[in-house]
């Protein structure tokens, strides 16, 4: 074999070679394993980012507990409510809807701080506020800063002639569901960990 003939062979053989890693496709890599936040937003109707308006039906017109608790993907907020009370004969309802600062406290127009990136404001109306002797439904605090990693904060901006308003403060991008509960007692919104 000449050196002219093996140095075209070594030619050819680097210029298959180039071809095939050229035009050769890539293996496919396999699929990501599911983080904390997919496996949670599979568990129920998908998250809603940036939140929408949406209209809610609460289980009485008597609103008893409001917590917050940090779940694997998402924190949950959830209103607790009681025996429904005879009040106006309307059904009790509720409106959630997307929101910018400032925020101000009822009709007194104070103003009144929420922090967070993104904020929904949670309106129910038609509700009980107190019972016969005047004792407010909701006795909790009206200020909520549970330390969690979505939301930053929920605050009652009213609660005056069954109109009962919570100002829920998030992290970004702010991307919320809202559930109700199987046995009829609880409103929950969820808002999925940045």
């Amino acid at each position: 074999m000449t050196r002219r003939t093996a140095a075209a062979i070594m030619a050819t053989a680097v210029a298959i070679s180039a071809c095939v890693t050229v035009d050769s496709p890539l293996p496919a890599s396999p699929p990501p394993s599911p983080s904390a936040s997919a496996s949670a937003e599979d568990s129920g109707p998908p998250f809603s980012c940036p939140a929408r308006t949406a209209s809610l039906t609460p289980p009485s017109n008597t609103l008893i507990g409001v917590t917050v608790a940090a779940e694997a993907g998402f924190d949950r907020i959830t209103f607790t409510f009681g025996s429904p009370v005879a009040a106006s004969g309307t059904p009790p309802g509720a409106i959630m809807q997307p929101a910018d600062p400032p925020f101000v406290e009822g009709a007194s127009g104070l103003p009144l701080p929420v922090e967070g990136d993104r904020f929904v404001v949670l309106t129910f109306r038609d509700m009980v506020i107190a019972d016969e002797n005047g004792q407010p439904s909701y006795a909790g605090p009206s200020e909520i800063r549970p330390g969690t990693p979505a939301v930053r904060e929920v605050v009652l901006g009213e609660a005056f002639e069954g109109i009962v308003t919570w100002i829920v403060g998030m992290a970004a991008p702010g991307c919320l569901r809202t559930l109700g509960d199987t046995d009829g007692s609880t409103l929950s919104i969820e808002v999925r960990h940045p």
